[in-house]
């Protein structure tokens, strides 16, 4: 259960960077008109403060890691309401330099997995974590992009949100919570889910049963038709 609530955890933050990285570039061209070099500025800031964040985050512990995590959460939160390109420049290096000590949570708690599962399960699993995040971010701009540009950041905001609770109340590493109270939160949150997959699964199971049967009643009402209206013809 510790290794599905860091994969849920890395899902969700993984998946609001690569939203928040699908919306911001044109939230700044389309809605604020900016140049197409501010665009550009803004990557060499994130890039820049990427590097720095790596200097600064490295090396720390998941206590002090886990601040980065509730920092990460204001970029998207404040870059709707400010109307000036300029400091959208400044926030994309915030965020690089919050989301790379995020990110440093999850890589190093997977590396520290390895004792565990191995090195080769926990490189699949890494993989599938980033495949899931990025597949999520591509579904959801896909089925909100006609959305507001405000309400598509207030799902961002929402998504790092739930990835700060998963950290912080079910991960024993990361938990502002004593390490048996995160256990229990992670094997609730484990069993909630399992339990939730099982449902799914089942009511999928009847749907699908039930749609086989209704296709089963169409198809012989249409046979029976099909067969009166032949003889009717014969007939007259």
């Amino acid at each position: 259960d510790r290794v599905f609530s860091t994969s849920s955890f890395f899902v969700a933050l993984l998946a609001s960077g690569n939203l928040l990285a699908m919306i911001w570039t044109p939230y700044l061209i389309e809605e604020l008109g900016a140049p197409d070099f501010y665009v550009v500025a803004m990557s060499l800031a994130g890039t820049i403060f990427s590097v720095a964040g790596a200097y600064v985050w490295g090396g720390r512990s998941f206590k002090t890691l886990r601040y980065s995590l509730a920092l990460d959460v204001v970029t998207p939160a404040i870059a709707p309401i400010v109307q000036m390109p300029l400091l959208h420049v400044l926030l994309s290096g915030g965020s690089a330099f919050t989301y790379t000590g995020g990110n440093f949570v999850g890589n190093f708690l997977f590396a520290r997995y390895n004792k565990w599962l191995g090195a080769i399960k926990s490189s699949i699993l890494l993989t599938i974590v980033l495949g899931v995040a990025q597949v999520l971010a591509a579904m959801i701009g896909i089925l909100l992009a006609r959305t507001l540009f405000i309400y598509l950041f207030l799902v961002v905001v929402a998504i790092k949100v739930i990835s700060v609770i998963l950290a912080t109340f079910t991960i024993p590493e990361v938990a502002f919570v004593p390490e048996e109270s995160a256990r229990q939160y992670s094997s609730t949150v484990y069993d909630t889910s399992i339990m939730g997959y099982e449902v799914s699964v089942e009511s999928s199971k009847e749907s699908i049963l039930l749609m086989v049967k209704l296709a089963g009643i169409a198809i012989m009402v249409t046979i029976l038709y099909i067969i009166y209206r032949v003889l009717f013809l014969l007939i007259s």
